[in-house]
């Protein structure tokens, strides 16, 4: 009787301790509507409509660029928590010395979370 209560016990925390671990390894999905050519971790992307998933390891995050049903580019990044929510999805670009736009931010409407990029390739100008 008494190994069967702690099997109970067990059982119960060890429910706990995944219900409480799986929502920072959740994955999130948006679509986001590129007007311009851009480029990510030195993959030209060309202007469209992409779904980008990203998966949180707290803060640093597998980020996966789909386009239709195709995946177009996988990268790494960080989730950061900004002040306030954004009104709008935005894009911040980074301007190569080429003219070509390299991704360094994407900032989604209703969300205070940003994914920021690591771009090996980026100029940081």
């Amino acid at each position: 009787m008494r190994i069967q209560f702690q099997t109970r016990r067990l059982a119960v925390g060890l429910v706990m301790s995944i219900l409480m671990v799986t929502p920072a390894f959740a994955k999130q999905v948006r679509e986001v509507d590129f007007d311009k050519a851009v480029s990510i971790n030195g993959k030209q992307l060309t202007p469209g409509k992409y779904k980008v998933i990203w998966e949180t390891h707290s803060p640093q995050a597998t980020i996966t660029i789909a386009h239709k049903k195709d995946v177009v580019a996988t990268t790494t990044g960080t989730v950061v928590e900004r002040p306030k929510p954004y009104d709008s999805d935005s894009i911040l670009y980074n301007t190569e010395p080429d003219g070509s736009l390299t991704i360094m931010e994407l900032r989604f409407a209703g969300s205070n979370k940003v994914l920021t990029f690591d771009n090996p390739s980026s100029s940081g100008s």
